[in-house]
């Protein structure tokens, strides 16, 4: 779980979600990207968010309308400022809990979903 006070408030995913996310789901599912450049011989390199996704993205970003949209019969709640998400699947209730805010949450999920090949 990713921890810090800018998380609470994601409007996409993070770069680090961003490539996992990338070779789970279609890219086509992604409305946003991360732009760069991937040259290996610059450590530093610089990343923006874009909020339109193209072809020219280093990565794809997902926002959180996004996410769920793949999350089959999703629930998505919060208590006590974490983030729960509860996927209803013909095999039953999946549940990921305490996150600190909810693209955190739907990306556990995701995660959790193809991990058992409900996805």
């Amino acid at each position: 779980m990713e921890t810090s006070v800018n998380n609470k408030c994601k409007a996409f995913t993070s770069l680090e979600q961003s490539r996992k996310l990338a070779k789970l789901l279609p890219l086509e599912s992604a409305d946003g990207g991360w732009y760069g450049t991937t040259n290996q011989k610059a450590p530093n390199t610089n990343f923006w968010l874009g909020t339109k996704y193209s072809k020219n993205a280093v990565y794809p970003a997902w926002s959180l309308a996004a996410l769920l949209s793949i999350i089959p019969n999703y629930k998505l709640s919060s208590e006590h400022n974490y983030h729960t998400c509860i996927a209803e699947t013909s095999f039953g209730k999946e549940t990921v809990t305490w996150f600190d805010n909810s693209i955190d949450a739907c990306v556990a999920m995701i995660e959790k979903l193809h991990e058992l090949n409900l996805l």
